[in-house]
């Protein structure tokens, strides 16, 4: 069972603390979420978990062997980076062979197993093409294949899932699911909400503090009632209105305006019959993680 253990682990880069007292468990064969906003601390984690970086204070064990050592445990977990390690003047299929041999894939499943994530990715078009004539998603979708090649027990994704094309991201998770059938563990850090809800459990990390760790079920339920969304050509003019109105519960979120309330059907009437003329659009949504998070971090 290679369960991780993080014990009051700090890190300091520089003057800046990027951690601070984090302390959690990361069950072994489960899809582990670090989840916050940009900054919270999610890399420099990922970077402690694989062995890369040591932590300024406290520990972080691979419970099987009790080994803190940062070479066993970079032995024992492969990581997909958010930038791309990969070598840029290499081809995709240069890439992959040479992360094969380096991790000791087996020589018989090298080829087979190559072939495989070229296809599961997205890649076979461009398996002859240096990783630096890549589009973005083609770079993140090439990262994701030397993580995976490896084979490794324990895989940490930092960033890369959200950034895939939709056929490629579906495929990738349908991946990653089959392997946690099979015991393996994955550690995925992301921002995005819609990522964090498909793992079993979550730590959330805000300013380099764990501010929430358990199901993102449990996460939810911090955020229990409905969100008012409101679409209008005059958005300034009733964004005003509504502050006016709503104060700082008003927010706005992918060219719409939001009011996170209380009450919100009778904010919503209140908003058709105050400023119907004004308004194109007015509905419910069920809150988000993002909701969640906001809540917690008191935004």
């Amino acid at each position: 069972m290679n369960s991780i253990a993080v014990d009051r682990a700090d890190k300091r880069i520089g003057q800046v603390w990027a951690l601070k007292n984090i302390s959690l468990e990361i069950p072994s064969g489960e899809i582990f979420g670090v989840f916050g906003r940009s900054g919270s601390g999610k890399s420099t984690l990922l970077k402690l978990i694989a062995g890369l970086n040591q932590p300024t204070a406290g520990t972080v064990v691979l419970q099987s062997s009790g080994s803190d050592d940062p070479a066993w445990l970079d032995s024992q977990v492969s990581i997909a980076f958010q930038t791309p390690g990969l070598a840029p003047e290499l081809t995709v299929i240069e890439n992959l062979r040479l992360f094969s041999s380096l991790w000791n894939t087996r020589r018989k499943g090298k080829m087979g197993r190559t072939a495989m994530f070229l296809e599961l990715l997205g890649l076979s078009n461009v398996r002859n093409r240096r990783v630096c004539k890549l589009s973005d998603g083609h770079k993140c979708a090439a990262e994701l294949a030397r993580a995976f090649i490896s084979d490794a027990r324990i895989t940490a994704i930092d960033g890369l899932i959200e950034r895939l094309d939709h056929p490629t991201r579906r495929k990738t998770w349908e991946y990653i699911l089959a392997r946690k059938r099979q015991g393996s563990t994955f550690i995925i850090a992301t921002s995005s909400a819609k990522e964090a809800l498909l793992c079993d459990k979550l730590a959330v990390l805000s300013q380099g503090r764990l501010v929430f760790a358990g199901k993102p079920g449990e996460l939810l339920s911090a955020v229990q009632n409905e969100v008012v969304v409101v679409e209008s050509i005059h958005g300034p003019l009733i964004n005003s209105k509504l502050r006016d109105r709503f104060g700082a519960a008003v927010t706005e979120r992918n060219g719409t305006i939001e009011i996170k309330s209380p009450d919100a059907d009778s904010d919503a009437a209140w908003v058709l019959s105050e400023l119907k003329s004004d308004v194109g659009c007015v509905y419910l949504r069920q809150p988000t993680l993002d909701d969640a998070l906001d809540r917690i971090e008191g935004s």
